[in-house]
């Protein structure tokens, strides 16, 4: 009786909560996506020149993301099972073990504690010395990257579960199961309403206290992270290789077909232009009506999400190798070539520096190295 009552006071915190970002907007990427929304976007302006500034070996490959705090220091995973922390210099600060790969993107609370999964199935909490302070078993691997909100963390299991935990200990508040594995990162509106896809092709919203409000099926799987725009329209890519706008009620406003499988997520640019990488080999330039405005070609699959900085320049990784700066009319501005493909996404930091991840295992730090009077 007593763990009902708990459970039922902390789900009644999660709806009446006011929402509580303290802190975020004093990190400069706090989580997968940048915000609870993953709308992609920075309000920072990135390199006008793709020079390597420094470089890390972290692990045999690189597939997590880098999440960047306050003081410009670097948090990401590897498939080495480690999760590092870095200095802007380049330096590194701490490393934690874990039991498996870290493929999951990890995210900050206000006071720099790092909350990631790994695909040994548990969720990790770190603080802000590298310090385990908890960890919290599920029943399968965790390639989904958590979402924070009002002291508490949403995120996915490939036991077909989204978990709902409380922050400071790890405590599971409810759990909502789906027919399929969850790789899917879940968007968050500020009243603590949860989106997210899952291998058995659906697209689900659940309430913050973890009820079904709608599902809508797709083709295919949906591995892709939704993101939500101002207009209260969620965008998400499927394995069916169409991307979907869906209002936060459940309802169909189009879709867009590419030529392969959308695993990407897409980033909402000016306008309320939407920008998705495809398994085609196009990174698309997609207006909020659902129109083809521009595509891009690389030479293979976009697996990377794309970040819009304040300038409206894309910057996105790609299988070929390389990683791209795009302006908003597709005009490539320049691009850094790294030795294999970069499927980890881009973050960006003070003085324009930006930073991913590679299947080499590095990570890498880019900077036109140039003076700015804006920096």
């Amino acid at each position: 009786m007593r763990k009902i009552i708990i459970t039922l006071l902390i789900m009644a915190a999660l709806i009446w909560a006011v929402p509580s970002l303290a802190g975020f907007e004093d990190h400069f990427w706090p989580m997968w996506r940048g915000d609870i929304r993953h709308t992609g976007v920075t309000k920072l302006k990135g390199p006008e020149k793709g020079k390597l500034e420094w470089s890390f070996k972290i692990g045999p490959e690189v597939s997590s993301s880098p999440v960047i705090d306050g003081a410009g220091n670097i948090y990401i995973g590897s498939d080495g099972q480690f999760m590092w922390a870095f200095s802007p210099k380049g330096e590194a600060l701490w490393s934690f073990p874990c039991g498996g790969a870290i493929s999951s993107t990890p995210a900050l609370d206000d006071k720099n504690n790092l909350y990631f999964g790994c695909e040994d199935g548990y969720v990790y909490s770190l603080n802000s010395k590298g310090n385990l302070r908890w960890k919290k078993k599920t029943d399968g691997s965790i390639e989904s990257s958590p979402n924070i909100l009002n002291k508490f963390l949403w995120v996915g299991s490939e036991d077909g579960n989204l978990y709902c935990m409380t922050l400071e200990e790890g405590i599971i508040v409810w759990k909502y199961k789906t027919g399929g594995k969850i790789r899917s990162s879940p968007a968050l509106t500020d009243k603590g309403h949860s989106f997210f896809g899952s291998f058995d092709g659906n697209i689900y919203a659940l309430t913050a206290d973890g009820r079904l409000m709608w599902k809508y099926k797709t083709g295919d799987a949906v591995r892709s992270s939704p993101a939500i725009s101002e207009e209260n329209i969620l965008y998400v890519g499927s394995d069916d290789g169409y991307l979907y706008a869906i209002d936060l009620n459940g309802d169909f406003a189009w879709k867009f077909k590419t030529g392969d499988s959308i695993v990407s997520s897409p980033a909402i640019g000016q306008e309320g232009s939407i920008i998705v990488g495809s398994n085609d080999g196009k990174l698309y330039y997609i207006t909020r009506d659902g129109d083809k405005k521009w595509s891009f070609k690389g030479d293979f699959e976009f697996g990377s999400s794309p970040l819009v900085d304040d300038d409206g320049t894309i910057y996105v990784g790609c299988d070929d190798n390389n990683l791209y700066a795009l302006n908003h009319y597709g005009k490539l501005e320049w691009k850094f070539q790294s030795d294999i493909c970069l499927y980890s996404s881009p973050a960006l930091g003070p003085k324009r520096k930006l930073y991913i991840g590679s299947e080499n295992g590095y990570l890498y730090c880019i900077e036109d190295k140039k003076k700015h009077l804006d920096d």
